[in-house]
This record gives C-alpha cells, structure tokens and sequence, in this order.
C-alpha cells in the first residue's frame, strides 16, 4: 500500500495518541517494541531516501524522520522539529516487511528517524546521511562488506550462527561511517552450515525466513541502525550459482520479490539494481547488478566443456597459461594440472556474447563512467575484477571478453576502484594484471569478507588435498609474489579471516583498509598487517 505522506499537523491513529503534551507513554523512558527486526534506510540520495522495517503485527505503521531526537512519546508526526512523515500498512502479503519512499531531504544533513504502531509500540532510532550537494568538497567515510549467514549447524540447539557472532557488522557500527555496502549474498538461500543442515529455500516466503534468520543478530541490526546502506545482490540471495534462464524465472522472481521486501534498495525489471550515487564532488559510487543480465558461467553448462582429463572433474584453473599450470601443479602437488586444458573448454570461456553484465548495463556504465565528473568513481562489485585464476567461471576473468571491454573502459576513466566480495578472501591488488605496478590513475582493487560464512581457505582447500595448507601456499607462493617473479603482485592477502574494509575519501585520496571482525587491520599472510590501499587522484 503506498505511504500517505504529511509535512506538517496532527494526525491521530487509533489506539495512539500523538499529542506532543500526552504524558501516557515517555518513549525516551521505554524499549523499543513492536519491531523485532530493526530498522534500515538505504537508496540515500541528495532529496530522498528509502526507510525500511517489519512489523510484528498487521495494521497501520507510522514513519517519521526528525533532524533530532526528540521523538516526543514516538508517534507524533504534527509535532515542530517533523521533517518528513508517512502512513502505510504492515500486510502479510509482504511478510509485514514495510519501505517508505522518503522525500524532500535536503543534502548533506544527518536525519534520525522511527517507526510507530497504531498500538503505541514504536522502534529503536535509526540514523542515515544525505548525501553532500554534487559540488560539495567533503570527505566521504564508508564501509563495506558481503557474504554472511546465521544458520546453526544441523543437531544443535543452540540460536548461536554456525559460523560467527556477526561481529563485523557491530565493528563497522563504530567507525562513524557516512554509509555502508552490502555487498552480495545477504542470504544463503542454499544451507552452507556444517553439514548441510537445512534445504535451500525456493520461495518466497522460505527466503524470508532466512533474511529473519539473520536479523535476528542484533550486531547486523545495529550497523543498520546507525547509518543507511547501499545493499546488493549476488547469487545465493537464490541458490549457489544462480543465474537467470527461461526455466528459472519462478526462483528469479521469488529471489527479487524477497530481497526488495527486505533490503531497501532501488530497483526496476529494466535496470536491475544498478544505480549511481554521487557524493559530493570526491566520490561517486555505481552499483553492479550482476545477477539479473548474465549468462551461464562455463561450469554450469550441460556440456560440461572444462572436465580435466585426470580428475574428470571441472578444471580448477582453466584461464592459466601452461607455464602457470605447471608451477602451481609443483606448489599444490595436483599433477592434474599439468594436463592441457581443452580447446573446447577455452572455446566455450571466450565465446561472443557472454556477459555478466548485459548489453544494456555494460552501455549505462559506460555512459555513467565516462560522463562522471567525480575526482574518485567506486564500483560496488559482487565480485572481483583482478584475476585470481583459481576457479574462475562465475567471476568476470571467467567472461574474459567483457572483462577486457570493462579494463579498457578503466584505462580512459581515471581514479576507479573496485570494492568486491563474494570470493571470501581479503585480496588487495591491480584490476589490470598487464598494467605496471607503478601507473598512476589505474584500476585498483580491494576485496573484502566473508562477514559470517566459510573462508576461502575452507573451500580451496577442498579443491587441493594433496598439500594439508594449499590455499596458504597460494596465497603466499602466488598471490603475494611481485609480478618480475611469477606471481601476481597483491599488496595484501588473507585467505582465512571474516573482513570487512572502512574508505575515506577526500579531494586528493582513496584509502582502504581491510579490517577483521575485531576492527584492526587484516593480517597479511606473510605476517605483518596488511597495509591500507591508498589511490592519489589523478587529475
């Protein structure tokens, strides 16, 4: 049901009062109720904002943003100091889940804001930024990370998550963030805990119950609380994988239905999730859809192109040169990879119209990249763009063709970097791999996370068993090895950490600094702490 907006005067609903002089309730003196699963903004632009929370009941739910916090006795929506209020209903149609379209911000201004029930429970406070006016010189100061889930494991009875406490969140709640990005697998649709506990949720309305499952850590609520976000997607918001076809499209559509009940965010069945948000004139953010648009990835296709000789498995690193797969064949002890890869394989890796993107998207990037005035442009990726090798398909090197049209689009726009997750590693590096280290103005790259779910090194070290630490081999023989060397030059890598990273942003620099769930910087593996990736402008 669409919000009825008031800008000013008393309106009343039933079984609440909200005469700024009614003494029956001190909202300042009660919890918080009536809302068990917080509160969020997100979609901040310079005039407007989305505000999202879930009722715990049906009926009528008040929304209202003040420069302050002086709620009053948390229903008033007449009273002086009011910026913006709003009606709508809680409906189980939508699991009770309500985003109200706020309007008339003005930029640049902290705004707190509080949902109230017709029965006089109303919730905590949340807080969000506008974004500064488009020529504001400000420093910008954010957050981001991705891939987490509160799954227990299968036997126990425990509500504790499988993984961790969601410690990240409440780590990133602390740092005075103007904004936060989600980035990517918010849910596990497909169970990752333990062994295996649960079936993957098809529906919408079992997907639900996997964002309430996470929303009920009270670490995730108050990151959410304390300042808005920018929130995407990536596949597990469907199952592991996913990518949209003609015999998916009733799991496409509960997937979308289920997030954007959930995660207030901007979307549309043209555009996907894509989006730009500019902050002043230092800072402009873009926002990938990289579900909706792609096409399969190599290993999910029936043909089954990419089977090593050897294992009869699919091929672990399909893309390396024959002169890589031998070395990494030594390090991990997989003669496997001494086997050439197929033609058909390559063939199938490097065919036209291959995408992960979209025509259509690939085209707005570039529009939007090339016409941006912003001194530092951030793309909010779900996953990375700098090569890892290791099990490429689903990762824009396994799109090699729309990879190189993204690196050459990097080389004409300066100042960009790549902020991903998804691979569950700290990895920090160039986008363009046959760039020199030294280049200024290149495509820079920090990926970050998981913040609850399985490490990389859980995973990686399922794929080589024939060496008890190959993802730390990898890492460290590989990842961390200057490019003269064989390797691939990364400043920072970390391959067994939950992460998450802070950027600072002003007229002359980028900082990143990639942070576990404590707060302090993410340890290298070779010991010392990772260093923040720090990106002069160049004008």
């Amino acid at each position: 049901m669409a919000g009825t907006a008031i800008a000013m005067g008393l309106v009343v609903i039933a079984g609440c009062s909200t005469s700024a002089s009614d003494p029956q309730r001190d909202a300042a003196a009660e919890p918080a109720q009536g809302f068990t699963y917080g509160v969020a903004a997100g979609a901040m632009d310079t005039t407007t904002a989305k505000l999202w929370t879930r009722a715990d009941v049906a009926g009528p739910v008040v929304a209202t943003i003040r420069s302050d916090s002086d709620f009053g006795n948390g229903c008033e929506q007449g009273i002086s100091g009011t910026e913006w209020s709003a009606t709508q209903t809680a409906e189980t149609a939508k699991d009770l889940t309500l985003t109200f379209e706020a309007v008339g911000l003005k930029a640049g201004q902290t705004y707190k804001y509080r949902f109230c029930t017709a029965g006089g429970d109303h919730s905590t406070i949340g807080t969000f930024k506008t974004p500064p006016s488009p020529t504001a010189n400000a420093n910008i100061n954010f957050a981001y990370t991705g891939d987490f889930t509160a799954e227990t494991p299968r036997g126990s009875n425990s509500t504790t998550p499988f993984y961790n406490s969601f410690d990240v969140f409440s780590s990133m709640a602390e740092k005075s963030l103007d904004f936060a990005v989600l980035g990517g697998d918010v849910i596990y649709s497909d169970s990752v805990a333990g062994d295996r506990k649960n079936p993957t949720a098809l529906t919408r309305e079992e997907k639900w119950a996997k964002y309430r499952e996470n929303l009920r850590q009270p670490q995730l609520q108050q990151l959410r609380a304390a300042t808005g976000e920018y929130a995407h997607w990536d596949d597990h918001e469907w199952d592991n994988g996913f990518y949209p076809t003609p015999d998916n499209q009733a799991l496409f559509t509960a997937g979308v239905q289920a997030f954007t009940d959930y995660m207030p965010v901007e979307h549309s069945k043209k555009n996907g999730i894509y989006s730009t948000y500019k902050w002043g004139k230092n800072l402009e953010v873009f926002v990938l859809d990289e579900t909706s648009f792609r096409t399969a990835p190599v290993d999910e296709l029936k043909s089954k192109p990419c089977t090593n000789p050897v294992t009869k498995r699919t091929e672990r690193m399909p893309t390396a040169s024959k002169e890589l797969r031998a070395r990494m064949a030594t390090l991990l002890k997989e003669p496997s990879l001494n086997a050439p890869v197929s033609p058909a394989c390559l063939d199938a890796i490097n065919k036209s119209g291959r995408t992960i993107l979209g025509a259509a998207q690939f085209e707005q990037l570039q529009r939007d990249l090339r016409s941006s005035n912003a001194t530092f442009k951030v793309i909010a990726s779900t996953g990375p763009m700098q090569k890892i090798y290791v099990a490429p398909y689903g990762r824009f090197e396994g799109y090699p063709l729309e990879r190189r049209r993204m690196l050459d689009l990097f080389t004409e726009v300066p100042n960009v970097v790549v902020l991903a997750t998804d691979v569950h590693a700290t990895l920090v590096g160039q986008v363009d791999e046959a760039r020199p280290v030294d280049m200024a103005g290149q495509a820079m790259e920090a990926t970050v996370g998981p913040a609850a779910a399985g490490t990389r090194q859980v995973i990686w070290n399922g794929y080589f068993r024939n060496v008890p630490n190959a993802t730390e081999l990898i890492a460290s023989d590989f990842f961390r090895v200057a490019k003269t060397d064989g390797g691939l030059g990364m400043s920072c890598a970390n391959l067994d950490t939950y992460s998450y990273a802070t950027v600072s942003v002003s007229e002359k620099q980028l900082v990143v600094t990639p942070r576990d769930q404590r707060g302090d910087q993410v340890a290298d593996v070779l010991g010392k702490p990772c260093q923040p990736l720090t990106v002069d402008a160049v004008r």
